[in-house]
C-alpha cells in the first residue's frame, strides 16, 4: 500500500501577528525536520504548532500522521474527529488512519474511516488504492479489482495500481490476466522487480520452471535484497537440476536468514543443508511477515458429545498426504470422533476424491469461502481440533489458522517441519524425529508417538508382478532407485551416487525425472564424474498403483539428503526395498530413519555420508543381505508395525485425546509422549 503523501504547512485563519509568525516558524521547523528524518522532532514541532492554532489543516494533517506512527492513537483520533475541511486534507488524514488499522487488522474499522476518505475525495489514487488493499485482506476480490479500476481510470499510467491488480488477479487464480496486469505494469515501468517476482511464482504454481526461472532472475538483477526473492530463485533452478552457483546461493541465503532477513520462502529451505533452528527461524521471520497470528483469546463453551477433528487441506485427492493418511479418517472411531475434512482448493474429483467423501462424516469445500466465513462455519461445527495437513507448501490457508479455526491447532504430515507460528499447538513427531534434547528447535510443542510419526494407508495397493524387460531395464542389472523429486537432489548426493556407482560395476541408477532438460543435465553431471550416461535410467511419473509396481523391479533404495523422501521412503519398504539414508539435523531429514527404525532396519540408518556410502555399496555386493532384508519387511507383524493404519490411527487418537482434555482441564501447553495403543473397535473401514 502507498503511504499518505504529507504536504507542507501553511497556517491560516485569524491570528495574532506574533502568534503567526511563532506558528510560522514551527511549521517551518517541523518541514525541516520531515525532510531531515528526525521525525520525533518533527512532531514536537508540530504539536506545539497545533496547540497555538488549531485551524492548520496541513499541520493537523501532518500531525496525525506523526503521531500514528508513534502509536499515539488516542490523541490522533482526537484530533481527527471533527477534521472534514478542507476536504482535501480531510481525506488525506482518514487515509493515514485507514492505513494504520489496516496495518493493524482492524479491518472493518479501516474500511469505515477510506470509505469516509474516499466520499471526501472520490478521486484520490491513494486512497482508492489503499480502499483496494482493505477489500483484498476482507477477501472482496471483486470490490477491491473495482477499486483499482476505478484508480487506473484516473491515473492509466499507474506502474503501482497495475501491479496490486496483478496481484488481486493472481490471489484469486486468474493468471492469465495477472501476467497481462503484471506485462502493464512493466511497460509503465520496465524495473519493477516485485511484478518480475509475483509472475514467476505463478509458473511455479504451473510447474513451468524455465520460465520462472526467467522471470526470478529478471527480479533479482534489479532488486537482489527483494523479499524471499533470492529463495524463490533457486527453488526455480533446484526443480530443473541447475546446481552451478548452488551450494554458494545456500550460503548466503542461510546467512540472511540467521541475520533475521526476509531471504526465502520455505519450502526450498528443506531441501538446504539448514538446521531445524534455522527451519524454525526463517519460519517464524515469514510468519510474522505474511501470516500474522490474531486468534481468539477464548472460545465459547463447547457442546457435550464427541471430539470434532477438522483436517485441513488443499490435496484430498490423489496426493501424497492423502495417499498416507487415507484409511485414518475412515478407521477413526466413531463414538469418539466426529471427523470433518475441511477441502481448502477445488481438487480433482477423482478415485482418491471420491473414498474420502466416502471416509468422512463431513466433506466441506471450504475453496470458495473467505477466512471469516470458515471461522463462523468451524464455530458452527464447534470443532475441537484443528489438524494443518499443508503447512507452509503450495495451497495453503495458513491464514485460516492465524485467525482460529479450534482451540487446539496441530501441525501433521504435510509440512515437515516447525510451523514457527503462535498459532500451531502442537507438531505430531517421534523421539527419531526431534530428539527430546532438540524441543527449543521448534515453536510447536511435540507430541511423540510411539513408533513413527507417519501415518500409512495399508488398504494401498500391493506390487503386482512386472519383468524388468517390460520396463525396459536389464534383468541382470543392479538396480538403484531414488524416486525423491529432482529438487530433493544436489550436487553433493549425487556425486555420491555416483561413487557407489563406480565402486559397483554394471549397476544402473534409476531417477524420476518429466523433463528431458533435466534428464540431460543429469546425465551431463554423471559423466562428468567419470559415469556412463547410460547408466543412468528415468522413470516419469505414472498412476500410483503402476509407480508401485515398478518399484518393486528395483533392488535398493537410495534415499536424499537433507530432504529425505516422507511418501518415497514408505513406498519402497511397502515393496520391499532395502533403503538406505543418512540421518539429517532436521525433520524433513529424519523421515527416512523414522520408519526404518520403525521397521527395525536401523544398521540402514548412516551416520555421515561416508557410512552412507558403505552401507549402499555393502549391499549392493551382498545379494543375500538384500534377500533377507526383503524377507523381514514381508513379515507381516513387521508390517503391522510400520504400515499398520488401524494402530497409528489408535496412537494419534490418543494423542488427540489428550490434547482436548488438556486443554479443557484448563491446563497450560507442554510437550507429551503416546504410548503404544490397544485396539479396542472392531470398526470396518468407511463406517459412520
Amino acid at each position: 500500500m502507498r503511504p499518505p503523501r504529507r504536504r507542507q504547512a501553511s497556517p491560516g485563519g485569524r491570528a495574532r501577528l506574533s502568534e503567526l509568525q511563532d506558528v510560522l516558524a514551527l511549521c517551518q521547523q517541523g518541514d525541516a525536520a520531515l525532510a531531515a528524518g528526525d521525525r520525533a522532532w518533527a512532531l514536537s514541532c508540530y504539536r506545539r504548532s497545533y496547540a497555538l492554532f488549531q485551524d492548520q489543516a496541513q499541520v493537523r494533517t501532518n500531525l496525525i500522521i506523526l503521531l500514528l506512527e508513534f502509536g499515539d492513537e488516542a490523541e490522533a483520533q482526537r484530533i481527527l474527529h471533527g477534521f472534514d475541511q478542507p476536504p482535501a486534507e480531510a481525506a488525506q488524514a482518514r487515509n493515514a488512519w485507514g492505513v494504520y488499522l489496516l496495518k493493524h487488522r482492524r479491518l472493518h474499522e479501516a474500511l469505515q474511516v477510506l470509505q469516509q476518505a474516499h466520499a471526501l475525495c472520490p478521486n484520490s489514487v491513494d486512497i482508492l488504492n489503499n480502499l483496494s488493499n482493505v477489500w483484498v485482506a476482507l477477501q472482496e476480490h471483486g470490490q477491491a479489482l473495482q477499486c483499482i479500476d476505478q484508480a487506473l481510470s484516473l491515473q492509466p499510467g499507474g506502474a503501482d495500481l497495475h501491479y496490486n491488480r496483478g496481484l488481486i488477479l493472481q490471489e484469486t487464480g486468474h493468471y492469465e490476466a495477472a501476467l497481462a496486469a503484471y506485462k502493464n505494469c512493466w511497460t509503465a515501468q520496465p524495473d519493477y522487480p516485485l511484478a518480475y517476482l509475483n509472475a514467476a511464482n505463478i509458473y511455479v504454481m504451473h510447474r513451468n520452471w524455465p520460465q520462472a526461472e526467467l522471470y526470478a532472475e529478471k527480479a533479482l538483477r534489479l532488486a537482489p535484497d527483494t523479499h524471499y526473492l533470492q529463495g524463490t530463485w533457486l527453488f526455480t533452478r533446484m526443480f530443473q537440476a541447475k546446481w552451478d552457483g548452488m551450494l554458494e546461493a545456500i550460503e548466503s541465503i542461510l546467512a540472511k536468514v540467521d541475520a533475521g532477513q526476509k531471504a526465502t520462502i520455505l519450502l526450498p529451505l528443506l531441501a538446504m543443508p539448514a538446521t531445524a533452528a534455522q527451519q524454525t527461524q526463517a519460519a517464524r521471520i515469514y510468519v510474522e511477515d505474511r501470516r500474522p497470528g490474531h486468534r481468539p483469546s477464548s472460545w465459547p463453551s463447547r457442546r457435550p458429545g464427541r471430539v470434532r477433528l477438522a483436517y485441513v487441506s488443499s490435496d484430498f485427492c490423489q496426493h501424497a498426504v492423502s495417499l498416507l493418511s487415507a484409511s485414518l479418517y475412515e478407521l477413526h472411531d466413531r463414538q469418539q470422533f466426529e471427523v470433518f475434512l475441511y477441502s481448502t482448493r477445488n481438487s480433482p474429483d477423482d478415485t482418491m476424491q471420491q473414498r474420502l467423501r466416502r471416509a468422512a462424516d463431513h466433506f466441506v469445500d471450504i475453496s470458495l469461502c473467505r477466512d471469516e466465513q470458515v471461522w463462523a462455519l468451524a464455530r458452527e461445527h464447534d470443532i475441537d481440533i484443528a489438524i494443518d495437513l499443508n503447512g507452509h507448501t503450495v495451497g495453503e490457508r495458513t491464514s485460516l489458522f492465524a485467525g482460529g479455526l479450534a482451540p487446539v491447532q496441530v501441525n501433521y504430515l504435510g509440512y515437515p517441519a516447525s510451523m514457527g507460528s503462535p498459532y500451531h499447538d502442537y507438531i505430531i513427531a517421534d523421539r527419531t524425529l526431534i530428539p527430546p534434547e532438540r524441543l527449543q528447535d521448534y515453536s510447536e510443542h511435540v507430541v511423540y508417538l510411539p513408533r513413527t510419526f507417519q501415518i500409512n494407508d495399508d488398504a494401498r495397493p500391493l506390487p503386482q508382478a512386472r519383468t524388468r524387460a517390460e520396463l525396459g531395464l536389464p534383468e541382470d542389472a543392479l538396480l538403484f532407485c531414488s524416486f525423491n523429486g529432482v529438487y530433493k537432489m544436489n550436487p553433493v548426493m549425487f556425486a555420491l551416487w555416483m561413487q557407489i556407482l563406480n565402486a559397483c560395476p554394471g549397476s544402473l541408477l534409476w531417477l524420476l525425472a518429466d523433463s528431458t532438460d533435466v534428464m540431460q543435465r543429469l546425465c551431463a553431471y554423471a559423466e562428468a564424474q567419470g559415469v556412463d550416461p547410460h547408466r543412468l535410467r528415468f522413470a516419469y511419473s505414472i498412476a500410483y498403483p503402476d509407480h508401485l509396481t515398478r518399484l518393486a523391479c528395483a533392488d535398493i533404495a537410495l534415499d536424499s539428503l537433507p530432504f529425505n523422501g516422507g511418501t518415497t521412503s514408505s513406498d519402497a519398504l511397502w515393496c520391499g526395498l532395502p533403503l538406505v539414508t543418512c540421518l539429517g539435523d532436521t525433520f524433513a531429514g529424519r523421515m527416512a530413519a523414522s520408519l526404518l527404525h520403525a521397521a527395525e532396519l536401523p544398521m540402514l540408518v548412516a551416520a555421515d555420508l561416508q557410512a552412507y556410502k558403505d552401507i549402499a555399496i555393502t549391499l549392493a555386493h551382498e545379494p543375500e543381505y538384500r534377500a533377507t532384508i526383503r524377507q523381514h519387511l514381508a513379515q507381516a507383524q513387521l508390517r503391522e508395525r510400520v504400515f499398520g493404519s488401524r494402530a497409528r490411527t489408535r496412537e494419534l487418537e490418543a494423542a488427540f485425546l489428550a490434547m482436548h482434555e488438556r486443554r479443557l482441564s484448563g491446563q497450560a501447553l507442554s510437550s507429551f509422549a503416546v504410548l503404544e495403543q490397544p485396539d479396542t473397535t472392531h470398526q470396518d473401514r468407511g463406517v459412520m
